[in-house]
């Protein structure tokens, strides 16, 4: 569920202008300061695999982002003779 909602968050940044990697440092940010809250009771856990799967679910997103951006330039360039 916080990752979840760490992607949420990393999709707002996104959408809010700002760069790909600022958006990616907030919701790794976001993510790290929740599960802290989460795991207080036990400090043993250790949540680093959590974190390189919302690691690798970020790098995920940014690649189709940059390859959806990419087809709408050539879209462009070609149909509007650029």
């Amino acid at each position: 569920m916080i990752r979840d909602k760490a992607v949420k968050n990393f999709k707002a940044s996104l959408s809010n202008e700002g760069s790909e990697y600022e958006a990616m440092m907030q919701a790794d940010e976001f993510f790290r300061k929740e599960i802290e809250e989460a795991t207080r009771s036990n400090p043993d856990w250790d949540y680093s695999k959590e974190v390189a799967h919302l690691k690798t679910t970020l790098g995920t997103l940014s690649i189709h982002l940059l390859s959806i951006l990419t087809h709408s330039l050539t879209y462009v360039l070609i149909n509007y003779n650029f």
